[in-house]
């Protein structure tokens, strides 16, 4: 297994942590959270950049990759919402966008196709990231900050699944 998919994996392992640390209250536990969940993050990037400049891409990472990124925001959503305030109607449209596009490509990769990301799929990741720590920050309440994060992180999360649709469509026709 290649530097890039430990990355991932470790990205993957840091999830349960994260929650952990989330859960214990206080604020070091809450700060440790936030620092482990904007590490793991970050990690999304570095892994990428790697497999690429060292031209190591592997199938496994490709796969790994998406995974890790979703089981990180979600529960971090679930975090949000249980312990911050944030709004379970929200955490629903991002999970349900996720778990829509990760259906999606796994089909289209069973019929024989690609799906890989696109660039606004990847600023989709990069802005629930920002929007997320931001979130974790703890603050006493959420203030304009928070919810234009949340508006930004919505507007690119519903329009790379819609991408996503209109791309699965044309590879499927292509196809046939």
């Amino acid at each position: 297994m290649n530097l890039p998919t430990q990355i991932t994996v470790a990205r993957i392992a840091a999830v349960p942590v994260f929650a952990a640390l989330a859960y214990l209250g206080g604020l070091w536990p809450t700060v440790a959270a936030l620092v482990l969940f904007a590490v793991a993050g970050a990690s999304d990037y570095l892994d990428g950049y790697l497999a690429r400049r060292w031209a190591i891409e592997s199938r496994l990472g490709q796969s790994l990759d998406p995974i890790a990124d979703k089981l990180l925001v979600v529960a971090a959503l679930v975090v949000l919402v249980d312990l911050h305030g944030f709004p379970l109607w929200a955490a629903v449209v991002i999970a349900a966008r996720e778990a829509a596009v990760s259906g999606l490509r796994a089909r289209i990769v069973r019929l024989g196709g690609d799906l890989p990301s696109s660039m606004i799929a990847k600023a989709k990741t990069n802005v629930q990231m920002a929007m997320v720590t931001w979130w974790l920050v703890p603050w006493a309440k959420p203030n304009p900050g928070h919810w234009l994060l949340l508006a930004l992180a919505l507007l690119v999360t519903l329009w790379s699944g819609v991408e996503y649709f209109v791309r699965a469509v044309a590879v499927r026709e292509a196809r046939v």
